[in-house]
């Protein structure tokens, strides 16, 4: 019994090269897919990356600035009260200060703590350290520290003995601020 073919199919080395062209276009296909989802990977990768220092920069900037606005807030204060020197435990005096939570940008995550540090209680050149950390439940805490030397002229006596302070001058290249 002979089994006719129709014209519109092809049979034999015809037959096989469309199968070949198939297995081709398959295997392309596989290959293109393959490269997309690789691509796709890398780019979501490289977007949680760049989210991540977005964020890390944003912190540190907030910081950054609470830290200034505290050193701010400092040199307005001590021209307008006086020091009361406690013993600090690394050495020279300290006074804190309590800064008040509308100064701080995000005071829900910054903390901010501005001392004032000396080696003597007389000294008319006073150490500024501002440093907030950000406390946030579930994040890293980062710490930002701004350290200034300010000079001081007091009418009556020194800032520690309640002298009236007439003038506050920051001393130049004393600015030290650190990550």
């Amino acid at each position: 019994m002979t089994i006719y073919s129709s014209p519109l199919e092809p049979s034999g080395p015809a037959m096989q090269r469309q199968s070949a062209r198939g297995l081709v276009t398959l295997l392309f296909c596989m290959i293109l897919l393959t490269s997309a989802t690789s691509l796709i990977f890398t780019l979501t990768r490289t977007s949680l990356a760049e989210q991540r220092i977005i964020t890390n920069e944003y912190r540190a900037e907030t910081l950054r600035q609470d830290c200034e606005a505290g050193l701010d807030y400092a040199r307005v204060w001590l021209s307008r009260h006086s020091l009361i020197w406690e013993i600090n435990a690394g050495g020279g005096y300290i006074h804190s200060l309590v800064i008040p939570a509308n100064l701080l940008a995000r005071p829900e995550a910054v903390e901010l703590r501005v001392d004032y540090l000396s080696q003597d209680t007389g000294s008319p050149f006073i150490q500024i350290q501002a440093q907030a950390s950000w406390n946030e439940t579930g994040i890293s805490n980062s710490l930002y520290r701004v350290r200034q030397f300010v000079h001081y002229t007091a009418i009556n006596g020194s800032a520690s003995a309640g002298g009236t302070i007439a003038r506050i001058e920051s001393v130049p290249g004393t600015w030290d601020d650190h990550e």
